[in-house]
């Protein structure tokens, strides 16, 4: 990792990436809490994770608020999820690099399953119904 630097409410992450360097910034206007507070200096991946946190925290705050077009992210994620379709959820991601590295490193067992279910995916399941075809989850597809 290359560090990081503050300069103002910008915190801007530096991280080696495996085939060229990555450069992240994340913008906020208040103090992050990262995982290493008060237990040592944050390395750039705390600031990072501190961040993401805090980006969450902001947009479930805006939804409550009902902050108009605070959920409109959220429903396009909801729609690519439903599609199973990875490249449009990575365009809704408050993080993409991370999603994309979580899934590389856990690939589907089955073609048009989520990673974590295989067979069993609920949103297998739902779209097969909306299509008409028959529900198998047993051995056979």
């Amino acid at each position: 990792m290359a560090g990081w630097n503050l300069t103002g409410n910008t915190v801007s992450a530096e991280f080696d990436g495996s085939d060229e360097q990555e450069r992240k910034e994340l913008s906020v206007s208040q103090a992050a809490v990262t995982p290493a507070e008060h237990l040592c200096l944050p390395n750039a991946q705390d600031v990072l994770d501190g961040l993401m946190a805090t980006k969450i925290a902001a947009h479930a705050a805006d939804i409550a608020k009902k902050v108009p077009h605070a959920r409109d992210m959220d429903d396009k994620m909801g729609q690519a999820r439903r599609k199973l379709d990875w490249d449009a959820m990575w365009k809704c991601a408050l993080d993409p690099v991370t999603g994309k590295k979580r899934y590389e490193e856990s690939p589907a067992a089955t073609e048009g399953t989520c990673t974590m279910c295989g067979k069993m995916c609920a949103v297998r399941t739902v779209n097969k119904v909306f299509e008409g075809t028959t529900i198998d989850l047993g051995m056979e597809d």
